[in-house]
């Protein structure tokens, strides 16, 4: 939620978000002030998005990219792609 003050002829703007920090800003304009709360408020309210809706992605689509790129670089490797195997063998994986 934003707030607007006057101090000494200029617009302080703060805007809180709870589990966020506080952010603020001084502006020669109310009107600057407003336009910034709102690009500063615009990314609490929109959901997280992780592909576009037309394109369904599988637990068993990530498990395979997560084999591919981040497996090899651990000392367990072997151990580990064998687990995610049997996950994407599993129901959970389609």
């Amino acid at each position: 939620m934003a707030s607007f003050t006057k101090r000494n002829g200029r617009w302080f703007a703060q805007v809180l978000r709870k589990g966020f920090p506080s952010q603020s800003r001084t502006f020669s304009t109310l009107g600057d002030a407003k336009k910034w709360a709102a690009t500063q408020e615009a990314p609490a309210g929109r959901p997280c998005r992780l592909g576009s809706a037309d394109v369904a992605v599988t637990f068993g689509d990530v498990l395979d990219r997560y084999e591919k790129e981040v497996t090899p670089t651990k000392r367990s490797a072997f151990s580990e792609s064998m687990r995610l195997r049997q996950f994407r063998r599993d129901r959970i994986g389609s």
